[in-house]
């Protein structure tokens, strides 16, 4: 069993989270103004994979957050889980699973 966490690790976490969570929707906050800006001109429209790269980067922005904050939260005992999402995750490995056996045993299709 992995020991508790002090007073000043659940600080120094909690810090850190805030710190990347701050910094991370001040980038989806800034990102998504110009995009909601440049859809205002027909450029916007004339150029729509520069609305694409816009959410990808926020898509990128939000994975490292994700993983940032919950690796820190996971660090010091407190990750958060989901059981239904678990649950789904786990359903949909079985099924798969299951899928692969059905294609084995029917064999390769040529």
């Amino acid at each position: 069993m992995s020991k508790q966490p002090t007073i000043s690790e659940l600080k120094q976490a909690v810090n850190l989270m805030d710190c990347l969570s701050q910094g991370a929707f001040d980038e989806i906050e800034s990102l998504v103004k110009v995009a909601l800006a440049y859809m205002e001109t027909a450029d916007g429209y004339r150029h729509p994979e520069n609305i694409a790269q816009v959410l990808r980067a926020i898509w990128g922005i939000v994975e490292t957050g994700q993983d940032t904050v919950g690796g820190t939260a996971d660090e010091v005992g407190c990750g958060y889980s989901d059981p239904g999402k678990d649950r789904r995750y786990e359903a949909w490995n079985a099924a798969r699973a299951q899928a692969d056996a059905d294609v084995r045993k029917r064999g390769t299709p040529s």
